[in-house]
This record gives structure tokens, C-alpha cells and sequence, in this order.
């Protein structure tokens, strides 16, 4: 409301505070009676005219422009998410080809060391089971970098495949140095078949992690 719309209502106000001294100062049955329905019929009058003016609030409709505007915020923040996440999923293709490069090299030093070599010595023994180990501790640490990895929702199931890659390269560094361990032929060979299997399950894995990461970098 504006001034002087509050100034009517107050004035109104007063009449109706007026009216009312005068129902309470009238003398005779008559002029009481007349009085009050006079009285009540003028606050009736400002309870209604206040109402009208305080409910009645001037509405801005929307335009065209606004409705655009929000269309345009919408669109903006879509596009923005949009970007966003292919930043993310760019960030991850780049980090993931590296982890690439440490499983495969991970891979090809597993394959390449000699699981039935029989050492001559003990210090020709000990110098074997530590390299077996150390292999083993390069595995755990890159499936630890794997599992570490951020990766956007969008690349979940993606990432999923690396990750059992990286698990079974594990299993297998694991493998190979329980078996370096061993001096029984048999559980030799059982570690052995453990530690050739993992590997093999490792290369599927990553052989088709590397596929769906290609599609994935395509422009």
C-alpha cells in the first residue's frame, strides 16, 4: 500500500472509534439502538475496506523476458554441469592411462621372473625370495593407487574393470611370493598355478579395460 491509501484507512479508523464513543455516550432506547447499528455498520465498513487493501496486493506477472531468463539460467547450468563433469572425465582418462602403463610393466616383471628356479645357495635363496616380494609389494601398491583413484560416477563400471585388474596383479605378486617362499614341491606348484592364473585374469582384465577406455577418449 501507499500513503495515501494507509491514510484513508486510518481515517476511517477514527470515524469508526468515534462512532463507537458516541453508541457508548447515547442516552434513550431509541438513540442507543440507532447509534449502535450505526456503529456497527461503519466498523463493518473499515474491517472491510481494510481487509480489501491489505489482500489486495498488486501481482507482477511474469513476462515473456523472465520466463526466458530462467530458460537461460536452466540451460547455463546444465552446460556448465556438462563441462564439469567432461573435465573430470578427461582427468580420469589421463590418470588412468598411466596406471595402464605401471600394470602392464607390473605384468610383464611377473611373467618374466623365474618361479621354478631352485636356488643353490641360501643367499642365492634370499636374494630371489626378496625379489619375489618386492614384485609383490609393487602390485599392492598400484592396486592401492587404483582403489585411490577419483573417478566420476559416469566412469563407474569402467573403472571397475581396472580395479579387478589391478587385484588379480595382486594376487598374483602375492602368489609368487608365498611360492618363493615354499620349499615343499607340491604347494610350489599350487602357488604357481595360483600365480599363473591371476596373471592371465589380470591381462583379460586390462586388455579390455584399455578397449573401453579408448571408446571412451574418442572424440
Amino acid at each position: 500500500m501507499n500513503g495515501p491509501e494507509i491514510i484513508s484507512i486510518a481515517i476511517l479508523w477514527c470515524i469508526s472509534l468515534l462512532a463507537l464513543i458516541q453508541a457508548f455516550n447515547a442516552r434513550g432506547a431509541i438513540r442507543i439502538s440507532l447509534t449502535w447499528i450505526i456503529t456497527v455498520i461503519i466498523v463493518l465498513i473499515s474491517v472491510a475496506v481494510t481487509y480489501i487493501q491489505f489482500s489486495d496486493k498488486e501481482t507482477i506477472p511474469l513476462s515473456s523476458s523472465s520466463f526466458a531468463n530462467a530458460s537461460d539460467s536452466t540451460n547455463n547450468a546444465s552446460t556448465a554441469s556438462v563441462k564439469q563433469n567432461e573435465v573430470r572425465v578427461n582427468t580420469y582418462i589421463s590418470s588412468s592411462k598411466k596406471l595402464v602403463a605401471e600394470v602392464s610393466e607390473a605384468i610383464r616383471s611377473l611373467e618374466e621372473f623365474d618361479a621354478n628356479k631352485v636356488p643353490s645357495t641360501e643367499a642365492e635363496r634370499e636374494v630371489w625370495e626378496r625379489q619375489a616380494l618386492s614384485l609383490s609389494q609393487q602390485a599392492a601398491k598400484i592396486n592401492q593407487r587404483t582403489l585411490g583413484l577419483f573417478h566420476p560416477r559416469s566412469v563407474s563400471e569402467l573403472h571397475g574393470v581396472l580395479l579387478q585388474s589391478t587385484e588379480n596383479l595382486r594376487l598374483a605378486g602375492y602368489a609368487l611370493h608365498t611360492l618363493s617362499t615354499l620349499e615343499d614341491p607340491e604347494l610350489k606348484e599350487v602357488q604357481k598355478e595360483q600365480y599363473l592364473n591371476q596373471i592371465a585374469q589380470a591381462k583379460n582384465k586390462l586388455n579390455l579395460f584399455q578397449i573401453q577406455l579408448k571408446e571412451l577418449d574418442q572424440p
